[in-house]
C-alpha cells in the first residue's frame, strides 16, 4: 500500500460506506421543490382568513422536510444523529412556547391594571427618582 492509502485507512474500523443519490432523485426533488414554491404563491393570491399562516408553514414544512431529509443526508444518517436534529427542534419549540406564554402573561397584566405598559420612563412613578431617573435621563439627552 502507498502512503496515501495508508494514510486515509480506517484501521480496522467499519466506517459508513457513504451514499450518493441518482441524478433522478435530485430531479425530482428539484420538480418537487419547484412545484411546492409554485403552490406557495398561488395561494398567498387568496385570502383563507386565519388559515393563511397555517397553509403556507405548511408548505414551508414540508420544503424543509425534503431539503433536509435528502441534501442534508438525513434519510441515510446514524439514529442518533436523527435524534440529536429532532431534538434541536423541540428546544425550539419549547423556546416558542415560554415566550408565548410570557406575552399572554403581560396581556393578562395589562387588562387587570387597565392601562398598556409607557413607553416613556416619565410616565412610570417608580422611575421618576433616584438611579432609575438618572439611568433614563442619560440617554434622555442624547
Amino acid at each position: 500500500m502507498d502512503a496515501h492509502h495508508d494514510a486515509h485507512s480506517s484501521d480496522g474500523i467499519a466506517m459508513p460506506k457513504p451514499h450518493v443519490c441518482s441524478s433522478q432523485t435530485f430531479m425530482g426533488i428539484l420538480l418537487t421543490l419547484l412545484f411546492l414554491t409554485f403552490l406557495t404563491v398561488y395561494i398567498s393570491r387568496f385570502d383563507f382568513g386565519s388559515a393563511n399562516m397555517l397553509l403556507a408553514m405548511a408548505v414551508a414544512s414540508v420544503k424543509a422536510s425534503l431539503v433536509v431529509a435528502i441534501f442534508m443526508h438525513m434519510l441515510w444518517d446514524t439514529t442518533i444523529n436523527k435524534i440529536f436534529f429532532i431534538s434541536s427542534f423541540l428546544f425550539l419549540g419549547l423556546l416558542f412556547l415560554f415566550t408565548f406564554a410570557d406575552l399572554l402573561a403581560r396581556a393578562d397584566l395589562e387588562t387587570r391594571h387597565g392601562r398598556v405598559a409607557p413607553l416613556d420612563p416619565s410616565e412610570m412613578p417608580e422611575f421618576t427618582s433616584g438611579s432609575e431617573k438618572r439611568f433614563f435621563d442619560q440617554y434622555k439627552s442624547k
